[in-house]
């Protein structure tokens, strides 16, 4: 039981820093377009 949630939460936890990341590198291509045009 106890490895199991903590399996969880570390799941939740790279989940949240891959959304993270992946926002940030939209923000960086949006704005890479930007100057472009």
């Amino acid at each position: 039981m106890q490895s199991d949630r903590a399996k969880q939460s570390l799941h939740k936890t790279l989940a949240g820093t891959a959304v993270v990341q992946f926002k940030k590198l939209q923000r960086k291509s949006v704005e890479v377009e930007v100057e472009v045009t």
